[in-house]
Order: C-alpha cells, then sequence, then structure tokens
C-alpha cells in the first residue's frame, strides 16, 4: 500500500515532535543553578540576611517573567511558520 501524504505529514511532526523533547530534556538535564540574573540582583542578595531565601525568590520571579515571554514569542514563531507560504 503506497504511503500517502498524511501519513508521511504525520511521521514527520512525530519525529519533529520527538526532537524537540529531546531537546528539552537535554536542556533541563543541563541546566545549573545560578545566585543572581544581573548586577543588581547580585547585590540586592549580597545584602539581604537571608540570601537563599532571597535569591530562590528572584529567580522564581524571573521564571514568572520569563515564561510568558517565551510563550509568545513561540506563538509568533508558529504563526510565521504557518502562514510563511
Amino acid at each position: 500500500m503506497p504511503t500517502t501524504k498524511s501519513t508521511k505529514d504525520t511521521k514527520l511532526a512525530a519525529t519533529r515532535f520527538a526532537r524537540f523533547v529531546v531537546s528539552v530534556v537535554v536542556l533541563l538535564g543541563t541546566a545549573t543553578t545560578t545566585l543572581a540574573q544581573c548586577a543588581m540582583c547580585k547585590a540586592n542578595i549580597a545584602g539581604a540576611e537571608n540570601s537563599a531565601d532571597v535569591s530562590s525568590a528572584i529567580n522564581t520571579g524571573v521564571l514568572v517573567l520569563l515564561i510568558p515571554t517565551l510563550a509568545i514569542i513561540g506563538g509568533v514563531i508558529r504563526l510565521i511558520l504557518k502562514y510563511r507560504n
């Protein structure tokens, strides 16, 4: 039975998704903990009495701000790729 276009598209999508998952796992697996994000944050942490708690709070805040930004950028890239023709 010959392979139809939809089957090829499905296999291509599955391959792309698998590569994406592997990339995310590798990036998360190699991530290291940082003490501060910038010079201002580092100065804030250095002057704090409980630097571990402040560092954790700053890192969490950075992630809270980063996730929507990356989602918006990913959405724009997805739209560009979808309507590029």
